[in-house]
């Protein structure tokens, strides 16, 4: 069963990829901040953050693992976050941020669709 799912991928990639290229053409006459801002909210909304999510787990666990595989193991069970998970996911966040508010504001691929 989790192997076929492999297969529906990049038909859910290019979904999101449509979606979040609609949201940039809706939001084409707002400022570059709401219009990257409205982006990033429907990009984090349509994965569920789980991407997210998972580099917090990564990033606590390496850092408090100190090395220790056991410790890490432990980490990456605990659904708590910890300070290191929450400033790697605000900094990724951001980085999007900035990276979609140099979006130009008329797209080639907003424009055929």
């Amino acid at each position: 069963m989790a192997g076929r799912s492999l297969l529906a991928y990049p038909a859910v990639g290019l979904l999101i990829g449509v979606l979040l290229a609609v949201v940039h053409g809706l939001s084409d006459a707002a400022p570059p901040a709401v219009s990257a801002a409205l982006i990033l909210l429907t990009w984090v909304l349509s994965t569920g953050a789980l991407h997210l999510d998972g580099l917090a787990d990564c990033a606590d666990a390496w850092v408090g693992g100190h090395g220790s595989r056991e410790r890490t193991l432990q980490i990456l069970k605990d659904p708590h976050a910890g300070s290191v998970a929450v400033a790697v996911t605000v900094t990724v966040l951001l980085a999007k941020f900035a990276a979609l508010q140099s979006l130009p504001a008329q797209s080639g691929a907003v424009e055929t669709l």
